[in-house]
């Protein structure tokens, strides 16, 4: 005796979150790797080369395996001169809360980085081991997230 036959209900799509605030929409990751950059070694002309060099200009580096994997750039929406700026936000809470009370009052304080891979969060501090993949240490990962809109 077991009973009357139980209908299953149909599945729920369950809410995927990447941080607390944003959703991934699906599987989609997409990962990405920067070449180191280096003074620029084919450049012939010597006034071009010079003024390379003058100007701070660098080359994606083509050798095997010198990836670059530090964070760079700051989150424009802590930018006031961004269009994406939002001053309701707090820089503190975006990263995990890593900013002391004075840092986080300081007209100076910290905006985070726009860019970081795998290896590292996104007030630029480096990740514990236990939480980075093995080899996906310089991985760039840009999820995308359902509430991503041109506006």
């Amino acid at each position: 005796a077991q009973g009357a036959p139980r209908v299953v209900p149909p599945p729920v799509a369950r809410a995927r979150t990447v941080t607390d605030n944003n959703r991934l929409v699906g599987g989609i990751v997409v990962t990405q790797q920067r070449k180191k950059r280096d003074a620029c070694p084919r450049i012939r002309n010597e006034g071009v080369r010079a003024f390379t060099r003058l100007a701070d200009v660098s080359c994606a580096m083509d050798e095997e395996g010198r990836l670059d994997g530090t964070p760079y750039g700051y989150d424009p929406t802590f930018m006031s001169f961004s269009s994406l700026y939002n001053g309701k936000l707090n820089p503190g809470t975006v990263d995990g809360g890593n900013y002391t009370e004075t840092e986080r009052n300081s007209s100076a304080s910290r905006n985070p980085i726009g860019f970081f891979p795998h290896g590292y969060l996104a007030d630029g501090q480096k990740k514990p081991k236990h939480q980075i993949a093995a080899g996906a240490e310089q991985d760039f990962k840009l999820y995308f997230d359902e509430r991503l809109t041109a506006n």
